[in-house]
């Protein structure tokens, strides 16, 4: 599959942390979605029921970040995928999840393949 839409570097807090301390204040992450689909019938089409909504998955990550909170960003990760899969017309999903929280880092984090 060689088509796809994708989100870059979507900015959230989350609740998210191995300890209880780390999960009391709300950690930044930063997500990135590639989401796999054939979209010519969509480029044929010029038609948003043949491809997969920016702003409805965006709307859907954000919703999931509010309501929930994990311990690791693995579980984070597999746990969107999911709910992606569940309810689009992806085929195949990557995430990558950042987080921010080891000194003298960019970032450390994790992708997942859906």
């Amino acid at each position: 599959m060689k088509d796809y839409i994708f989100i870059d570097e979507l900015s959230l807090e989350a609740n998210i942390g191995v300890t209880e301390e780390e999960r009391k204040i709300k950690q930044k992450v930063v997500i990135s979605l590639k989401i796999f689909k054939d979209l010519e019938k969509a480029g044929k089409s010029d038609d948003l029921t043949n491809t997969i909504c920016y702003e409805e998955i965006t709307n859907l990550v954000k919703k999931e970040i509010i309501n929930n909170e994990w311990n690791l960003v693995e579980k984070m990760g597999y746990d969107l995928a999911r709910l992606i899969k569940q309810k689009t017309i992806a085929d195949k999903i990557e995430i990558i999840i950042k987080k921010f929280v080891i000194p003298n880092t960019l970032s450390t984090g994790c992708k997942i393949t859906f």
